[in-house]
């Protein structure tokens, strides 16, 4: 009898046993299953990361070669700086005349301001033998310039191409970005053909620039997490932008201290980590190229999450891409410890978890020996291997065949709000915010019943209403090949949408600031065909003024005509002030002065359309002017907006009234401006969209929508507010506060 009951017991311990090991081995692969899973979703997120981050960094250096080599052929067109051009090219080339020619003097006078606009180091003309003919620094004039080394680079120019050079060494000292001239300094160069007007090529006009500024600033407009970087290199290997880590390769002794990272380093792998002590033997230009290095070495794009050594020798992993037009590679790049590191905190912990579930089926193996009694504690112990699909931070749901919850594990519960008792039973689509499609649901029952895994992702609600993005994994559970269950492991990827939200507006942002600065280009260029045929008309009434002294009635129709002249040049002379890029300058302005400059460009045509105008500043002031420290280009632009604006919503007359008087608030002086109109003013509903990009009451084709936009964001910049009172019927009054000097 006691051998039958201890063949029994060693049958149920036989039995208990292969059960517990059935099940830590379904543990297994269900936690196996997981990693597997969740090391695919963490690179296809980092994957689509990287590629965002590199889409947007190329999209920027589009957008900045694109505006420097606009920039550079519209000046090389305009004809006053074209005859300057033809002037030096007729002067010999003898380096002492070219330099203090004529010609020289003019050219530097017209291109000073655009240099100073556009972020220009300096400008060089280049004739047809590739030798410099005129530059602003007056050095290796009558010399081969330097852009001949670059292969095929100035033939391409000449050929009626404009382009922008990689980095090169200067030839001559210029300015680094610590204030000394540097005979080392890297140059860049945007270059672009002079035609004459039978439209031949008769030189080439390039402007210096700075890589360690604009196409530095350009490159890094995007990057991933706190060890990402973005940059350029060239086929050779050689850093051409600068790198974010400057201070830690002067520590490392790959760049002089004092000194930027670009074409000192070469991206080269040193076969260990710098970062940890590790010193090669190798010699630094003998080290191999990193792995991207060699892939941009073979003009090739892609990425590599397995993860290779930077010029660190970090591990990291990145995408890059080959810039075929620029001849240079741009990179973007994350430490692989950083862009894994959920994963890698995940995965141990269920291997901890696993590997501590082992620990426990041995022990519960041993103690199932010798006695039964101890096996239903054992038993107890094996129920721990759950605590894996407890402690996920994702949310684990289990249903039966037909859809109906019948498990979810505590994080479900955390992050829902749902508790078991409440969601047990449901199904799914309890939490669904937005219902898929027919064809969508029919897709996922077809491949978790085909006994495949299903991905995708849902827009879901939790109990108190708050919605959120989740990616799920579906996948059935099978039992003697029969599907009897499906489990759904579910993550939390709100973060991650509204990232990409962030990042699709950034891209309109720029494209709304790339429209402005087109518009900004249109203005300048219509003004100067403007200017020059007054300044020929000017010219022959003057002459006209010397050559009639006799005649007086003609004396005074020459002196009415140079006074319309003289009012042309001012108005055009405010228009291209408006258009003008660059920095804000910023400097002591008199409130009163200007908005009577403004006023007397409109107060004809308001005149015109019975318009009247009332100009009240400073009448409530006995002490000094209002001054206020401002960029005056900008205040006009906002007044003269508001002004049009007004006159606009006058169709049949009115009155135009401008108020101002000092204030203070929190304990700081402003001057508030009150400028109203007797128009037909704003309704309800519109005015809290008037500052919106792109919002415009009026009529197609009569508005952009722009005008209120740039007025908020120029009155912002200058630390002031805006806002507007209006009544449909009776007008609009607009309110500015500004900060007084």
């Amino acid at each position: 009898m006691e051998k039958k009951e201890e063949h029994l017991l060693a049958g149920d311990s036989r039995f208990l046993i292969s059960s517990a090991l059935l099940a830590l081995c379904f543990l297994g692969a269900l936690a196996y299953g997981l990693l597997v899973q969740l090391q695919y979703k963490e690179k296809e997120e980092i994957s689509d990361t990287l590629e965002t981050v590199l889409h947007t960094t190329k999209k920027s250096l589009a957008i900045w070669s694109d505006n420097a080599k606009a920039d550079a052929k519209s000046w090389a067109s305009l004809p006053y700086i074209l005859s300057a051009i033809k002037e030096q090219l007729r002067v010999p080339n003898r380096p002492e005349l070219l330099k203090n020619s004529e010609s020289i003097k003019e050219m530097d006078r017209l291109l000073e301001p655009v240099l100073r606009a556009h972020g220009f180091v300096g400008y060089i003309l280049i004739d047809k033998k590739y030798k410099t003919r005129a530059s602003f620094l007056k050095t290796n004039i009558g010399q081969i310039n330097l852009l001949k080394d670059i292969k095929g680079f100035l033939p391409k120019v000449f050929q009626g191409e404009t382009l922008i050079s990689p980095p090169v060494i200067t030839d001559i000292p210029i300015m680094d970005s610590f204030g000394k001239l540097n005979p080392n300094e890297p140059t860049m160069f945007v270059v672009t053909p002079v035609y004459d007007e039978s439209k031949d090529i008769i030189a080439a006009l390039a402007f210096r620039l700075k890589p360690s500024k604009t196409f530095t600033q350009a490159l890094q407009m995007g990057r991933m997490g706190k060890t990402g970087e973005t940059y350029a290199l060239s086929r050779e290997g050689q850093l051409l932008s600068e790198s974010r880590f400057n201070s830690t390769l002067q520590e490392l002794g790959l760049i002089e201290h004092g000194s930027g990272g670009i074409l000192s380093l070469e991206i080269r792998d040193p076969g260990g980590d710098l970062l940890e002590g590790y010193k090669s033997e190798i010699p630094r230009r003998e080290q191999p190229l990193t792995y991207m290095a060699n892939e941009i070495n073979k003009k090739l794009s892609g990425e590599n999450l397995e993860g290779y050594r930077d010029y660190r020798g970090v591990y990291v992993v990145g995408a890059w891409h080959w810039e075929e037009e620029l001849g240079l590679g741009v990179t973007t790049e994350i430490d692989k410890n950083e862009a894994f590191k959920g994963f890698t905190y995940t995965c141990n912990l269920i291997l901890v978890s696993f590997g501590l579930s082992w620990v426990l089926f041995f022990v519960f193996s041993f103690r199932v020996w010798i006695q039964r009694e101890r096996l239903i504690q054992s038993s107890l112990k094996i129920r721990k291997l759950s605590q894996v699909i407890e402690q996920s931070r994702a949310s684990v749901v289990i249903t039966d065949i037909d859809g109906a919850i019948e498990y979810v594990n505590p994080y479900f519960e955390e992050l829902t709000g749902y508790s078991s008792d409440e969601i047990l039973g449901e199904n799914p689509r309890i939490l669904k915010a937005e219902r898929k499609s027919p064809e969508e649901y029919k897709e996922l029952w077809d491949t978790i019943l085909s006994g495949k895994t299903w991905r995708g992702e849902f827009h879901s609600r939790k109990k108190n209403g708050e919605l959120y993005w989740e990616s799920t994994l579906i996948s059935p559970v099978m039992d003697s090949g029969e599907i009897t269950h499906f489990i759904a492991i579910k993550e939390n990827v709100t973060s991650r949408k509204e990232t990409e939200a962030r990042l699709n507006l950034t891209e309109k942002k720029l494209l709304e600031s790339q429209k402005l600065a087109g518009i900004g280009q249109l203005a300048a260029g219509v003004s100067h065909e403007v200017l020059n045929p007054v300044n020929i008309i000017s010219l022959l009434t003057q002459m006209l003024q010397k050559d009639t002294t006799n005649n007086a009635s003609l004396q005074e129709f020459c002196e009415k005509v140079m006074n319309e002249i003289s009012r042309i040049q001012k108005i055009m002379g405010t228009l291209l002030a408006f258009s003008r890029e660059g920095e804000s300058k910023i400097e002591p302005v008199l409130l009163k002065n200007m908005i009577d400059e403004v006023l007397e460009l409109i107060e004809k045509d308001f005149a015109l359309d019975s318009i009247n105008i009332f100009c009240q500043c400073e009448c409530k002031r006995d002490i000094e002017p209002i001054q206020l420290f401002a960029d005056k280009d900008e205040l006009r632009q906002v007044f003269l907006n508001i002004f049009n604006n007004a006159k606009y919503a006058m169709p049949k007359g009115g009155s135009l009234t401008i108020d101002c008087d000092a204030i203070e608030k929190d304990t700081k002086k402003y001057v508030r401006l009150k400028i109203s109109d007797t128009g037909t003013g704003i309704k309800e509903e519109d005015l809290g969209k008037v500052f919106d990009h792109f919002f415009t009451t009026k009529p197609e084709g009569e508005g952009t929508g722009l005008g209120l936009s740039v007025i908020h964001k120029i009155i912002e910049d200058h630390g002031g507010a805006i806002h507007v009172e209006s009544e449909w019927g009776k007008g609009t009054t607009f309110i500015i506060d500004l900060p007084m000097a």
